[in-house]
């Protein structure tokens, strides 16, 4: 299935039974990612790739490679790095502050859901994820080969 197919079959799935097993496997097959809210404080990736992002309030991710990486553990290794090994400091900062042109999610609270998303990842297809008859968040779909470093 295409992105917009993904996303015609994930609108109005039910919090914590948005995927099947069978669905997961399919998705990998794709090349494509899920990307949905779950618990209060999770970010969901399933499908061409897995992983679980804390989000707590608005948290930025940028992708790096093989990884989504929150803009506060970037800060936190330069921090660490400013103060052991200070020397490497100027050399280490524009690698990972200069993130314009890298595929980003953004994170926050939603103004009429737990949670909603912002990304600069093209061709994205979005879906609602309800929990009992209400609107929980603003999933998104994307193809993995469009992530840029």
């Amino acid at each position: 299935m295409n992105l917009k197919e993904w996303a015609e079959k994930l609108n109005g799935c039910e919090y914590g039974d948005e995927l099947s097993d069978e669905d997961k496997k399919l998705l990998e097959k794709d090349g494509i990612v899920a990307v949905f809210g779950y618990s209060d404080d999770n970010i969901e990736l399933e499908g061409a790739m897995y992983d679980e992002l804390p989000a707590y309030d608005e948290e930025t991710y940028y992708w790096f490679g093989k990884y989504f990486v929150s803009n506060n553990r970037i800060n936190e290794f330069l921090d660490y790095v400013d103060d052991e090994f200070y020397v490497f400091k100027p050399i280490l900062e524009p690698l990972f502050k200069n993130n314009f042109e890298r595929s980003y999610i953004i994170s926050k609270p939603g103004e009429n859901c737990q949670f909603e998303y912002e990304t600069n990842i093209p061709n994205v297809e979005w879906f609602n994820v309800m929990e009992d008859g209400n609107l929980y968040c603003k999933g998104f779909v994307f193809n993995k080969n469009d992530l840029k470093m």
